[in-house]
C-alpha cells in the first residue's frame, strides 16, 4: 500500500510512502534532467547553424556550377541556371536530390520546357525550400 504523505507546489513532487519506505527522485535525477535539456538547447541551436551553413554550400554551388557550365545559362548573363536546358549534375549542385532533379528534367522533357518558374510549383515531391532556392539561382 502506498499514501501520499506530502504534496508540493507542483505534482511532480509529491513524496509517497510504499511498504513504510519514502520514495523520491534523487538529486542526482533532477541535476541529469537539467543537464539533458541543456543539451537538447544546444543540439538545436547547433541544428540551426548547421542548416545555415548548408544553405550557403548550395549557393557555393549553385555559383560553382555556373561557371563550370556556362552554356546552362540564360541569355543576359543573370548568373542564374536556366532550367530549360540545366543538366542533372547542375540541378544536383543547386541541393535537389536525386529524385527532385530527375523530377524536374522529367517535367522540362513532358511539356517541352518550363514558360515560367511557377511550371515548378506543379512538380510532386520538390518542396518548398527547393522551390525557393531555385527561384534564387535559376530562371527560365
Amino acid at each position: 500500500m502506498s499514501r501520499v504523505v506530502s504534496r508540493e507546489k507542483s505534482p511532480q513532487n509529491v513524496r509517497v510512502v510504499a511498504r513504510s519506505r519514502l520514495l523520491a527522485a534523487p538529486p542526482e535525477d533532477e541535476k541529469r534532467a537539467e543537464g539533458e535539456a541543456g543539451r537538447a538547447e544546444r543540439a538545436e541551436r547547433e541544428v540551426g547553424r548547421l542548416g545555415e551553413r548548408i544553405e550557403a554550400m548550395k549557393r557555393a554551388a549553385a555559383q560553382a556550377a555556373a561557371a563550370a557550365h556556362p552554356e546552362g545559362h540564360g541569355g543576359g548573363g543573370s548568373g542564374h541556371l536556366d532550367l530549360n536546358v540545366a543538366s542533372f549534375e547542375q540541378l544536383r549542385a543547386l541541393g535537389l536530390s536525386v529524385t527532385q532533379a530527375a523530377r524536374v528534367i522529367g517535367q522540362r522533357e513532358q511539356d517541352g520546357g518550363f514558360s515560367s518558374l511557377e511550371d515548378v510549383d506543379g512538380i510532386m515531391g520538390v518542396p518548398k525550400s527547393v522551390k525557393q532556392t531555385l527561384e534564387q539561382y535559376a530562371s527560365v
